[in-house]
């Protein structure tokens, strides 16, 4: 009798963790194929991805060494990847495009865009961008604020030390 009892509990707990792990896979899985689609772009510069950082459906990396960013995004079949040497940029900074609006229970604030972009040397050079966030490809954001934040702090001080 404890026997069957036990063997139930085991199967009852198999049958309600199998969903969890499975979107865990799932995902370890995306994000496998971002970083091998990521570190697929670095060889074409001849670079290494030595830090790299998902969020949502993209992925960044950076080759300290040759100072290079990469970025590669896959929104279902449209793929956005993009490289920047660091040497040919002077700042980088945020672009978060919102709009406020007001009703009867208050104001409230909608993202559009979401951006890191990255300021030539250069003024003949234009400006490149890493579009992390669109309201029109994006369902609701996921932490792309708070990532564009820190990544682009971190270039920044990448950009100070090797000026």
């Amino acid at each position: 009798m404890e026997f069957k009892t036990y063997l139930i509990g085991l199967i009852i707990l198999a049958i309600f963790s199998f969903p969890f792990a499975y979107d865990y896979f799932n995902k370890k899985k995306k994000e496998n194929k971002l970083l091998n689609s990521l570190n697929e772009l670095a060889k074409t510069q001849n670079c290494i991805i030595k830090r790299h950082e998902y969020c949502g459906n993209f992925v960044l990396g950076l080759d300290t060494n040759n100072n290079y960013i990469f970025f590669y995004k896959q929104n279902g079949e449209h793929i956005i990847s993009q490289s920047v040497n660091l040497s040919e940029f002077k700042k980088c900074y945020v672009n978060n495009e919102s709009i406020t609006n007001k009703s009867k229970e208050g104001s409230f604030t909608t993202t559009k865009k979401v951006e890191i972009c990255f300021t030539p040397k250069q003024s003949n050079q234009s400006e490149i961008r890493f579009q992390l966030y669109h309201e029109d490809f994006n369902s609701q954001l996921s932490g792309e604020l708070q990532f564009s934040k820190k990544w682009s702090e971190f270039i920044n001080d990448l950009l100070l030390k090797n000026e």
